[in-house]
């Protein structure tokens, strides 16, 4: 490498397994039991390690038991899904990486607990499971293979969550699918089977969905609506009773958020806040609760992303990797199997399955 520095471009953290890019390279660790982790084998790793020899991934998504991976434009799926998750046609699972499709330009995925998200040259895909409307469709109980939702271009994210579905196009925020608590933040409670708009204005740049709660970033400030966790004190009322997006707190600078299993963390002029006390556990000189009932959890001020799996946490700082939490299957890769109430580098190792 000429003495240049590999830094972590990437990470997804799934239920109990773990992703990561580093210069290009792709590696997994964590839960394998259906063959989310690592090829020919289906035993759990607690360090991670490389899964093949390709050099060119740029993005990971991680759920359940499920992983995907974009590279050189190819999308690529491995594991166990439903409904269609896999987007291959079958539901059934695959221990090593399988493309989907044939294009050449996929950007970004996110998977939900029974459907994918996807874009492509700007354009909105999904599949998987539709019970509730949640990939954008009518008619059909479950998608097997990608399909485009609509005809607009200029999506940036996306977010597939419980039985719903978020994205940004052009700065504006879009939701669809189940809507039992609030959580499309439409005003109401019907489920829709297109995007809707969610208020009126630009400004959007970050949406995470889990369940019926719902979080998002617009012009640097953080909302949260539907069923809003215990530990968010607003401070004003939720607007319709939750049904529409709410400020929490007054901090202007987020930049990302992320909700799972009612826990939210995020990212504000790079530090790392939580909304549980006790996860990730705070520095003892950082842990100061605010007014909106969040803790800074570690003194540093130059975290640069994070990924929040159903119990365990990856971040990353100075392009170097990080992980707390729960390690019933090795998903921490600190080698060890011992949960870890610390935030603690991750070392990745050159070992390709």
């Amino acid at each position: 490498m000429n003495g240049t520095v590999e830094k972590v471009t990437h990470i997804a953290a799934g239920d109990n397994h773990s992703l990561a890019i580093r210069d290009g390279k792709l590696f997994a660790w964590g839960d394998n039991f259906s063959g989310q982790v690592a090829p020919t084998t289906t035993r759990s790793f607690n360090a991670p390690k490389r899964i093949g020899d390709r050099s060119d991934w740029h993005f990971v998504a991680a759920h359940g038991e499920l992983s995907m991976g974009i590279a050189g434009g190819e999308l690529w799926v491995w594991g166990r899904g439903a409904s269609g998750q896999l987007g291959v046609g079958s539901d059934l699972g695959k221990t090593a990486p399988i493309r989907i499709g044939t294009r050449f330009d996929w950007q970004s995925v996110s998977i939900g607990k029974n459907h994918v998200l996807a874009i492509a040259g700007g354009k909105l895909f999904s599949w998987g499971h539709n019970f509730n409307k949640q990939i954008g469709a009518e008619g059909f109980v479950r998608a097997r293979e990608p399909f485009q939702v609509g005809e607009d271009d200029g999506w940036t994210h996306v977010s597939a969550g419980t039985l719903n579905s978020a994205g940004i196009r052009d700065g504006r925020l879009y939701t669809w699918g189940a809507n039992f608590k609030g959580s499309l933040g439409t005003g109401d409670r019907r489920e829709r089977s297109a995007p809707k708009e969610v208020g009126a204005g630009k400004g959007w740049i970050a949406i995470s969905m889990a369940g019926d709660s719902s979080v998002g970033v617009r012009n640097g400030m953080l909302f949260a609506w539907g069923e809003i966790p215990k530990y968010v004190q607003m401070d004003t009322p939720p607007k319709n009773s939750g049904r529409k997006p709410t400020q929490v707190g007054s901090r202007p600078d987020w930049s990302s958020v992320y909700i799972k299993n009612e826990r939210i963390v995020g990212l504000s002029n790079n530090c790392l806040f939580s909304w549980d006390k006790g996860f990730p556990p705070a520095e003892r000189s950082a842990a100061v609760e605010a007014k909106d009932g969040s803790f800074r959890c570690s003194d540093h001020f130059d975290w640069e992303q994070i990924s929040l799996g159903r119990h365990h946490l990856l971040a990353t700082r100075n392009g170097n990797l990080f992980s707390c939490g729960t390690d019933t299957h090795g998903q921490l890769g600190l080698g060890l199997q011992i949960n870890s109430s610390f935030i603690s580098p991750v070392s990745l190792t050159k070992v390709s399955f």
